[in-house]
């Protein structure tokens, strides 16, 4: 399908996910000197990630309860290249190449998105692939005339049969919208909101959409196939963003 070429697009971080089972010998206390030295060249900025799980129950008619949580881990070993425009993680749970401006096109970003993909996989060659998500982060500027913005002017939420994807049936109608396939194992997830939650001069709206690709195997790691599913996602995530905007909303981006 064809889209129209947006001369200003409003992307403002992309970002690739292969998700799965990382091998348990790869821990990631263990692994960050050998990251470092080897990704010190091309990714010179290093930052460390970590959570702590806690669980929080409700019992009836009393107040919630914190349970005690894990102790604090790494989730992630961060990776940034020296202008801090393109950022890899090396998660415990999977891969991640982030995209931040300066944009131009997905197809310029393939040759260094495959380089560290296939870099990962020859790190921790034992990586059980499950799911691949693609996310666009946009943030969209609009001029406020008036004291509110007229949401149906740039927007089609709401009415959203323009956006679903075909063969996708849509259980949500609001500022979210969530789509599944399940015979292609395939899903989008739409999210909408003011960024700046008292706007002024001009309204700052976030369009938030993610692509998944699920019930993915190791076989499905090879760059030739990932191309594939990026390509069937880019789809997807195109349809997604087109249809949730009118067409004045486009031509801001021309």
């Amino acid at each position: 399908m064809e889209y129209p070429k947006l001369k200003k697009a409003p992307i403002a971080e992309a970002i690739v996910d292969w998700n799965g089972v990382v091998p348990a010998e790869w821990k990631m206390g263990e692994v960050k000197d050998t990251l470092l030295t080897i990704l010190r060249q091309d990714f010179p900025h290093y930052q460390e990630k970590n959570v702590i799980e806690a669980n929080v129950f409700f019992p009836p008619n009393a107040s919630p309860e914190l349970a005690a949580g894990s102790p604090q881990e790494i989730f992630a070993h961060q990776f940034w290249n020296e202008k801090r425009t393109r950022l890899v993680q090396y998660r415990k749970d999977g891969f991640s190449f982030n995209m931040l401006p300066p944009y131009t096109t997905f197809e310029d970003e393939m040759p260094l998105m495959r380089k560290e993909w296939e870099r990962y996989q020859a790190l921790v060659p034992d990586f059980q692939l499950k799911e691949v998500k693609l996310r666009f982060i946009n943030r969209i500027v609009l001029p406020m005339s008036e004291e509110f913005l007229d949401w149906g002017m740039y927007f089609t939420i709401g009415e959203d049969t323009k956006g679903v994807p075909q063969g996708f049936q849509n259980f949500m109608k609001s500022n979210q919208s969530a789509w599944q396939n399940p015979l292609k194992s395939q899903a989008v997830v739409r999210v909408i909101f003011l960024e700046n939650v008292v706007p002024k001069e001009v309204a700052r709206i976030i369009f938030d959409i993610e692509a998944i690709q699920a019930n993915l195997s190791h076989g499905d790691g090879s760059w030739e196939r990932v191309e594939t599913i990026l390509s069937d996602l880019r789809d997807l995530k195109n349809q997604a963003f087109f249809g949730g905007l009118t067409e004045s909303c486009i031509q801001t981006f021309q």
